[in-house]
């Protein structure tokens, strides 16, 4: 298996076909959106890249234009016959989430089981 590349905003690890992306930054602020969604879009698109699931645990902040990169990292998936969800989602953000189409589910595990 190839080397994953080196992300500055991202901690990237592989479940069997889940690719689960932890977010390093707390505050996912306008200043980052641009290399978040950068970092995000070269995970996805990786040949072997059907699915990802979107840890947000230690993250308090998230920006529109943050949320507007994972809307188009939804469409990018979805594209290419994946999926994607989001777990691990801080109380604060939850009601963020509730408009988006993302799927969501309180932890990681679940999250993993829900792709089975």
């Amino acid at each position: 298996m190839p080397a994953m590349p080196e992300h500055r905003h991202l901690q990237v690890t592989k479940h069997g076909d889940v690719f689960v992306l932890r977010f390093v930054d707390q505050k996912l602020v306008d200043s980052l959106a641009i290399e978040i969604g950068e970092e995000l879009f070269s995970v996805a698109d990786q040949k072997d890249c059907k699915n990802v699931l979107l840890n947000f645990s230690g993250v308090d902040h998230l920006c529109s234009a943050i949320l507007g990169k994972l809307l188009s990292l939804n469409r990018r998936m979805n594209r290419k016959g994946g999926k994607l969800r989001a777990c691990e989602i801080a109380p604060s953000l939850r009601s963020v989430f509730t408009w988006t189409v993302l799927d969501t589910t309180e932890t990681e595990a679940k999250g993993l089981r829900a792709f089975a």
